[in-house]
C-alpha cells in the first residue's frame, strides 16, 4: 500500500473543516490585498514618494506612502504565500486524521502523516486523562521511511532521538473521536492477547474494579443515570471530600457480577451487564447498573456499603469475565 492511500477503515474521523476554510480564505485575501497594494505602489510611485540624498554618502533613498506600501506588500505577500502553501500541503481536510480497523490504526496528524500502522508495528497504546491517545512504536526508524520529506526531521527528533510516543489529538469537533479511540484500545488489547478476532476472552481484565469508590446500595432504583450520578457525587463529597472521577474502564464492555449473599438462603444474585456504547463502561454507568440490579435484594440489610469488585474468572470464549462484589456494613 502506498503511503498516500487510505485503507478500508471500520471507523474514521476528519479534521474540522470550518476553521481551516476560514484560515485559507483569510490567507488568500491577504495575498490578493498584497498584490493590489504592490500594483498601486508601482503605479503611483511618483505621486506618493519623495527622494532624499544623504550628504555624506550621496546615496539616494525614497520615502513616503508608496515606498512603504511597496516594501510591506512584498514582505506580507511572500510570507503569507509561504504560509498558504504550507497549510494546503500539511493540513488534510478530505483525508481522515484518524481511523481504525482490525488490521491497525490510520494516523494523519502533526508528526505522522497518512500512515497506516499495523498492530505488529505498535508497541503500546495508552489512553491519557485528557482523552487523547499515546501510541508507542516498535520500530520508529521504519515508520520514518514512510513519512513525507517535509516532516522527517520532526519525526526523527520526536520519535527516534527523544523516544516520544505518537500523540493522537482530537483536532475535530466530531463526537466520534472518543468512539474511535475506544475501538483502538479494544483492538489493541485483542492483539496483545494474541487474537486477530476481537472477543471478550481477548481482553485483559483488571483484577480489581471501583475499589476506591464509596457508595451505599440502598433506597430504591434510579430512573436515569444522571439522577444516580448526582446522588453518587453528593455522597462521595460527604464521605471523602472529593467527587468520583467518572473515567472509562478500558476494554471492558461486558461483565458478569456475582454477589455471595451469606445472609440469605436464596440463590446468590448473578447478573451480566453490558456497556451502553458496546465498547467500555464508565465508572458511573457500571455502578448505576449494579445498584439497580441489587437494591431490592438488599432491602433491610446491613451489608450495603460498596467495597469494590475483584476478578473471579477472566472469561472464556465469547463469555464475559466474572467479578465478585464485596459489600461491607
Amino acid at each position: 500500500m502506498k503511503n498516500t492511500e487510505v485503507p478500508h477503515l471500520e471507523k474514521q474521523i476528519f479534521m474540522n473543516q470550518k476553521p481551516i476554510r476560514i484560515m485559507t480564505m483569510v490567507l488568500l485575501g491577504t495575498i490578493i490585498a498584497s498584490v493590489l497594494a504592490f500594483v498601486w505602489a508601482t503605479i503611483y510611485w511618483e505621486d506618493y514618494s519623495e527622494t532624499w540624498q544623504f550628504v555624506e554618502s550621496g546615496n539616494l533613498v525614497d520615502t513616503g506612502l508608496a515606498p512603504s506600501v511597496y516594501k510591506w506588500s512584498i514582505i506580507v505577500g511572500i510570507g503569507t504565500t509561504i504560509l498558504y502553501v504550507l497549510v494546503k500541503k500539511l493540513i488534510d481536510t478530505d483525508i481522515p486524521i484518524l481511523g481504525v480497523s482490525q488490521k491497525g490504526v490510520y494516523v494523519n496528524q502533526t508528526s505522522v502523516r497518512r500512515t497506516f500502522l499495523e498492530w505488529n508495528e505498535i508497541k503500546d497504546v495508552q489512553l491519557l486523562k485528557n482523552g487523547n491517545l499515546d501510541i508507542t512504536l516498535n520500530s520508529p526508524e521504519e515508520i520514518l521511511k514512510r513519512q513525507p520529506k517535509i516532516i522527517r526531521h520532526t519525526f526523527k527528533e520526536a520519535h527516534i532521538k527523544a523516544g516520544n510516543p505518537v500523540d493522537i489529538i482530537n483536532f475535530t469537533s466530531d463526537d466520534d473521536f472518543e468512539s474511535v479511540v475506544q475501538l483502538i484500545l479494544k483492538y489493541s488489547a485483542a492483539e496483545e492477547a494474541g487474537s486477530s478476532k476481537v472477543s471478550t476472552s481477548g481482553v485483559t481484565s483488571p483484577k480489581q474494579l471501583l475499589n476506591n469508590v464509596v457508595w451505599a446500595i440502598r433506597g430504591s432504583k434510579f430512573l436515569t443515570q444522571d439522577a444516580f450520578e448526582k446522588e453518587l457525587q453528593d455522597y462521595s463529597v460527604l464521605i471523602t471530600k472529593k467527587k468520583v472521577e467518572n473515567s472509562t474502564i478500558q476494554q471492558l464492555s461486558e461483565i458478569t457480577v456475582v454477589y455471595e449473599d451469606f445472609a440469605s438462603d436464596e440463590d446468590d444474585p448473578v447478573f451480566t451487564l453490558t456497556a451502553d456504547n458496546g465498547v467500555s463502561f464508565s465508572v458511573v454507568e457500571l455502578l448505576y447498573k449494579m445498584h439497580n440490579q441489587l437494591v431490592n435484594h438488599l432491602k433491610d440489610r446491613d451489608h450495603v456499603y460498596f467495597e469494590g469488585l475483584h476478578l473471579g474468572s477472566p472469561g472464556e470464549e465469547n463469555k464475559p469475565p466474572v467479578y465478585f462484589l464485596s459489600l461491607g456494613s
